[in-house]
C-alpha cells in the first residue's frame, strides 16, 4: 500500500481503502499503517502521534511499536528510536479519514455499502421467512384435505368390498 497525503487522488485514496476492505475479515487487528495514512489529515507526524496517543485508547484502537518491531506502551517511547504505530479500522476513520472530507465520502462508499448490503439482505431473509411460513401453512391445508379425501376414498372402499 502506498502513502496517503492531503494531495493523493481519489483513485489512489479508493484504492489504498478497497486494500483495506479486503483485508478487513482477516484476524488483523491492526490492519492500518500510520505512516501510511497520517498525511492524509495531519501535517506534522508528531502532533498526529500525539492526538492518537491522547484521543485513542492504547491496545484496542492503536498499538505501538519501537527497535525492530518491538511491542510498547506510550509511557515507553523512547525519542531516539522511530515509533510505528498501527491501528484498528475504527481508530482510522475516527482519527484519519473523518477529518478529510474527500476520504470521508470514499470511505463510506467502501465501507459503508457493506452494512446497507446486510440490511438489505436482512430484509429479503424476513420476506423469505414471511413466504415460508405462508407456504407451510398452504401445505398445511393441503395435506388436511388429502388426508380427509384418503379417509373418504378408505371408507368408500370398504363399503364397496363389503358388498
Amino acid at each position: 500500500m502506498h502513502i496517503l497525503t492531503r494531495n493523493s487522488t481519489n483513485k489512489e485514496i479508493e484504492d489504498f481503502f478497497s486494500e483495506l476492505f479486503e483485508r478487513k475479515n482477516t484476524s488483523e487487528e491492526f490492519p492500518v499503517n500510520f505512516d501510511k495514512v497520517w498525511q492524509l489529515s495531519y501535517y506534522d507526524r508528531t502532533d498526529a502521534l500525539a492526538i492518537l496517543i491522547d484521543d485513542f485508547i492504547e491496545d484496542k484502537d492503536y498499538n505501538l511499536h519501537q527497535h525492530h518491531g518491538q511491542l510498547i506502551h506510550a509511557k515507553d517511547i523512547d525519542n531516539r528510536f522511530h515509533t510505528d504505530a498501527f491501528l484498528t479500522l475504527f481508530c482510522f476513520e475516527h482519527f484519519i479519514v473523518r477529518k478529510n472530507e474527500r476520504a470521508c465520502e470514499i470511505f463510506k462508499k467502501i465501507f459503508h455499502c457493506d452494512k446497507q448490503e446486510k440490511i438489505n439482505i436482512s430484509c429479503e431473509i424476513s420476506k423469505i421467512k414471511k413466504d415460508i411460513a405462508g407456504l407451510k401453512s398452504e401445505m398445511a391445508v393441503c395435506l388436511a384435505k388429502v388426508n380427509f379425501l384418503q379417509a373418504v376414498w378408505t371408507a368408500d372402499n370398504n363399503n364397496n368390498n363389503n358388498l
